[in-house]
């Protein structure tokens, strides 16, 4: 989690784990959106000791608000599933960057020389 300080009226992202689809006229099929358009936006709408409610800016109430934990920015359990994922501006941005380029950092320290890796455990805080 960042660091940003929320209050009501802050904007936060829910990640929709369900895959969204949309249709490329390239291919004139289905595919799936870019992780980007996985997150839906809200606004804290009020709050109580241990939660954030969130929802539309414009709810003359807060009764469909979703409850997020202030802690850990994730919504109760539902129905078995583990509930939403929130996330601050910062934390969408830093949470797409590293889904974006974690398997391609991945796949080029598998391809780097002794020399290189060496260097890559000494940053990681690999003393040998």
């Amino acid at each position: 989690m960042d660091d940003d300080k929320i209050t009501i009226g802050t904007r936060l992202w829910r990640l929709e784990e369900w895959r969204p689809r949309v249709f490329d006229r390239s291919s004139g099929k289905m595919v799936s959106a870019p992780y980007e358009d996985h997150f839906r936006e809200a606004t804290v709408i009020g709050e109580t000791k241990g939660t954030w409610l969130v929802g539309e800016e414009r709810a003359a109430t807060t009764r469909h608000a979703a409850r997020v934990n202030k802690r850990t920015l994730r919504e109760p359990m539902s129905g078995g599933y583990s509930g939403g994922q929130w996330f601050t501006d910062a934390g969408k941005d830093a949470d797409i960057w590293q889904r974006c380029k974690r398997h391609e950092i991945v796949e080029q320290v598998r391809q780097c020389d002794v020399a290189t890796l060496k260097k890559i455990a000494e940053l990681l805080g690999d003393p040998r």
